[in-house]
């Protein structure tokens, strides 16, 4: 029978899909595409109705729904903000828990979506970073479907692993908002740097403040704190003295120009700096003063009165006077310093930059290469050199070497306290004494005539992975504040990007592992019969597959199959191995046809693997007794038929394995003249890609009629060659093909 509700999931199973859908989660860095993947990837692996994610507006205290699978829009509008205890997801907010609604529960929490969707909350996730909630993911289901334990724990654990992208994904786009503002800024300055004066950007900004306040007079004042004087730049009155004048510090300037406060009052007798700038008596009956604050120091202050009637100065105008108050200060420390701004900006492209590298490079040892390269053009120093923490504690690993004088990958001993406790504090540290660096960084640094180093921890959470060394050969290089925070910035995108890269590495060897373990490393030694067979992987942007071959001799009779699973990674290569050896136990009973073979196999497959997977498979059985070929397709290519020329054999079309298990397969039959040649292949081989093109089956057919003649293994390396070629050596998915001729 067909899978008609989840089965229990293994812990193999459950690790399986989870180190999919992260992997997945990983190939993205922009927020709403790592919350898609997850949200579309929990409800495909879980055969749920609908699922959403819900963001936490801080400054609110709400959800708002940002990422969503299967609602309608009804829901969409009735369920687009909620407040902390407002349906399953607000439940979850206000108890900082997962919530599982129970029976009762979901009538009463779950109304809303029950009568929208036609079905209940299964469950509302919230996911937690650092004891703070980023987002609640919620899911959908009919009212009798629940959570099983296995399911609770998987889904607990994409939570875990979805605050880390989120936080990431977060981080990401903080920075390049953070670019895009500052290059907005930057163009904003040298526009107006270039096409208006100084003082109508100023006069510009206190119309705005007028208009938005509905305060008839505004004013601003420059204020110079060594000689305490202020200058009035723009008085909207022209009642204003010309000029710096000196500045009477009472009591209201003080905690304006000296403690950065903003000030409203209708008592004018706590202005009495105020009337020393007008040029005659004014009948002033409310005034707010606001500070023009950056950085820490206050350039000036934003003068807003209103002559003959009082003002109160409601919340929102102070909030917006001072909203523009920042822009006034921003502009006037952008006109005395453009350059720095233009610092800022490079700085920001570069930690960009870094950011970019450590998203698409998966080789550690290049990202390190690659980053020890950009951040000196950055720092603006001439040299670097990166060490990784050793196998061992107390060693290192010299990834990027400080000169040719040092191997790469060598090893040495941490030594001297200050080296070591960017190691152990994981603080950065300017080391001016030479001898506390092990010593061939040490001895390398002495032939360079290196005076100081800055060596910045590459630390990944609470652990230290290494650290990277900037220095100038020949003289001393005093590091800024702003340099080393930008040091620091581009030693945090190594340290994210080492760790990822490792995870990376070690997946991707475990899944080569056992691919490689299903290529046969033996052939059969059977008179008559001569075999060709090759395997190749996608090229490096792509992750393992799971296409997999197999012979078995049974005396007198040759079994063959050629399989390829649904997906890539470590899921799809335990899936294969577990194919194969199913398939394999299936076929050593001599009396077992290809279609009996083919059912029970499937039938153990459909109760291994998850709704959302499937294999493709070609099996058959060669008897050479009587030279015929039974054989059975499960959703696989055609296989070739060489003799005479080249033809597809018929194949029935039917499913792959593991999508229902009472399905019976057919079998066909087949005859095999002398010198006729079978060739099995994996799809991989028929949808190479060359802009848009594929190779196809019409390719592959006319690449087998150049050698027809040709030794099993010398047509298989001949169509090989002839694929790769056509994709400019840039196969998007792993090839396998085998081609047997019986004599």
């Amino acid at each position: 029978m067909s899978k008609q509700r989840p089965q229990p999931l293994s812990c193999e199973v459950e690790m399986n899909m989870l180190s999919r859908i992260m992997a997945k989660v990983g190939q993205h860095i922009e927020l709403d595409r790592v919350l898609d993947t997850v949200i579309t990837e929990i409800c495909n692996a879980l055969d749920l109705s609908a699922g959403c994610i819900y963001m936490f507006d801080d400054s609110t205290e709400e959800l708002q729904l940002r990422i969503h699978k299967g609602l309608n829009p009804a829901f969409l509008e009735a369920r687009h903000r909620l407040a902390t205890g407002e349906g399953c997801a607000g439940t979850a907010l206000m108890i900082k828990e997962t919530f599982v609604p129970t029976k009762a529960e979901r009538r009463f929490v779950c109304g809303t979506e029950q009568k929208l969707l036609g079905c209940s909350c299964m469950a509302a996730i919230p996911i937690v970073s650092q004891g703070k909630i980023l987002a609640v993911l919620e899911l959908f289901a009919p009212s009798q479907r629940h959570l099983t334990p296995d399911e609770s724990e998987l889904i607990e654990a994409i939570s875990g692993q979805l605050a880390i992208a989120i936080g990431n994904a977060s981080t990401y786009a903080n920075l390049q908002l953070s670019l895009d503002n500052t290059r907005k800024l930057l163009r904003a300055v040298e526009t107006i740097t270039a096409t208006l004066e100084f003082d109508t950007i100023l006069e510009y900004l206190a119309l705005l403040a007028s208009e938005l306040t509905r305060v008839s007079r505004v004013s601003i004042a420059l204020y110079y704190p060594e000689k305490r004087e202020l200058e009035f730049v723009v008085a909207t009155a022209k009642q204003r003295k010309p000029g710096p004048q000196p500045l009477t510090m009472d009591l209201t300037s003080r905690r304006v120009y000296e403690k950065g406060e903003t000030v409203a009052s209708d008592n004018l007798a706590d202005f009495s700096h105020y009337d020393h700038f007008l040029v005659e008596e004014e009948s002033v009956r409310s005034i707010l003063i606001v500070p023009l604050r950056f950085a820490g120091q206050t350039l000036g202050a934003l003068y807003m009165d209103e002559p003959e009637e009082k003002h109160n100065f409601a919340p929102l105008e102070v909030e917006l006077a001072e909203g523009i108050a920042r822009h006034a200060a921003a502009a006037i420390q952008n006109a005395r310093s453009l350059g720095s701004t233009k610092r800022a900006l490079a700085n920001a492209e570069g930690l960009l930059q870094a950011a970019g590298m450590v998203a698409t490079i998966a080789d550690p040892t290049i990202l390190l290469k690659q980053l020890a390269g950009l951040a000196p053009k950055l720092i603006g120093v001439n040299r670097s050199a990166v060490c990784l923490r050793g196998q061992q504690a107390d060693e290192v690993e010299i990834v990027v070497p400080p000169d040719r004088e040092i191997a790469e990958g060598t090893i040495c001993l941490l030594e001297g306290d200050q080296f070591t406790s960017v190691f152990r504090l994981g603080k950065t540290v300017l080391i001016d004494d030479l001898s506390a660096f092990p010593d061939p960084i040490r001895l390398s640094f002495i032939r360079e005539k290196v005076e100081s180093v800055l060596v910045v921890p590459l630390h990944y959470g609470a652990n230290i992975v290494g650290a990277l060394l900037l220095y100038d050969v020949g003289r001393r290089h005093e590091f800024t504040l702003d340099e080393i925070n930008l040091a620091e910035g581009i030693a945090h995108h190594a340290s994210i990007g080492v760790t990822n890269a490792r995870s990376f590495s070690e997946q991707r060897s475990i899944a080569e592992t056992l691919q490689h373990s299903f290529v046969p490393s033996r052939l059969p030694d059977i008179k008559g019969v001569k075999f060709g067979f090759d395997y190749r992987a996608a090229s490096e942007a792509a992750f393992v597959g799971g296409d997999f071959f197999d012979f078995l001799d049974l005396d007198g009779r040759l079994t063959v199959c050629i399989g390829d699973v649904s997906g890539h990674g470590i899921e799809a290569t335990s899936i294969a191995g577990m194919a194969k050896s199913t398939l394999r136990a299936f076929a050593y009973d001599a009396r077992a046809t290809p279609s009996t073979v083919m059912k029970r196999t499937n039938r153990v497959i459909a109760r291994q693997i998850s709704d959302n997977q499937f294999i493709t498979l070609e099996y058959g059985i060669i008897d050479l007794k009587d030279r015929s070929f039974k054989y059975v397709s499960a959703g696989h290519p055609p296989p070739l038929f060489i003799h005479d020329g080249v033809t597809l054999l018929p194949v029935n079309p039917q499913v792959p394995l593991g999508i229902d298990s009472s399905t019976a397969y057919r079998q066909q039959t087949i005859s095999l003249p002398r010198d006729s040649c079978l060739v099995f292949y994996t799809d991989g081989l028929i949808e190479a890609r060359n802009q848009g093109r594929l190779f196809g089956i019409e390719g592959l057919i006319e690449s087998a009629q150049v050698c027809l003649q040709k030794e099993p293994q010398a047509l298989v390396n001949y169509i090989l060659e002839d694929v790769e070629t056509f994709s400019g050596h840039n196969l998007d998915d792993d090839i396998a093909i085998v081609a047997i001729l019986i004599e």
